[in-house]
């Protein structure tokens, strides 16, 4: 019977935290009916579309941080992690349309990150777009890393942060530790899949 019990407690806190987390982000939001209409921007080669929707929904970081009680006096990658926990397990992977209308919601593309807050999910470039949002409020240097297409796939869009030790990944001079929230239970410093198989990525500090 004991352990039935924490079985079903276990349950309830797996269901409640989540949705409780979900709700505490949405009260930074200032018109959740205007951000679900918002359309996806157009996606660049060069990420710029990321840096863009990031200073779009700049005024929202300060509040996603503090719900999220990150310790801005943590270690940086305690601070990236708590990042990373959020964007890779509460906001779910939903890859974009292979085709839609200019006009779709649901169009390829990336969301700003208050759309991605709104809808509990996201592609690449929309967990990216979410997580680079509060990496740089936390003070974090972020790089936006672009995968080339392996055995004729996709590519794939992540992001780097900033530590002042060899990695053996370098955007520039910069060195960074992989930071990939479309993994399941993700973890600061883990590789996405096939990125060990490239030679030559695309990055710039966003």
């Amino acid at each position: 019977m004991e352990h039935k019990l924490k079985y079903i407690i276990l349950t309830i806190l797996l269901i409640v935290v989540p949705a409780d987390s979900m709700a505490n982000m949405l009260d930074c939001l200032d018109d959740i009916q205007r951000i679900r209409n918002s359309l996806p921007l157009e996606s660049k080669d060069d990420g710029s579309d990321i840096y863009h929707a990031v200073h779009i929904d700049k005024k929202y970081a300060e509040c996603f941080v503090r719900k999220l009680a990150i310790s801005r006096n943590a270690p940086i990658k305690v601070q990236a992690q708590q990042v990373l926990d959020y964007t890779s397990t509460i906001i779910r992977y939903e890859a974009d349309k292979d085709v839609a209308s200019i006009h779709d919601l649901n169009r390829p593309g990336t969301r700003l990150p208050s759309r991605t807050i709104v809808d509990g999910k996201g592609d690449c470039e929309d967990k990216a777009a979410l997580a680079a949002l509060m990496l740089k409020e936390l003070g974090i240097a972020t790089f936006i890393v672009k995968r080339p297409p392996i055995n004729n796939g996709l590519d794939h869009i992540f992001l780097g942060i900033g530590v002042d030790y060899d990695t053996g990944l370098k955007c520039g001079s910069a060195s960074f530790e992989p930071f990939d929230p479309t993994l399941s239970n993700a973890k600061v410093g883990e590789f996405g899949a096939g990125f060990k198989q490239v030679k030559t990525f695309l990055c710039g500090r966003i």
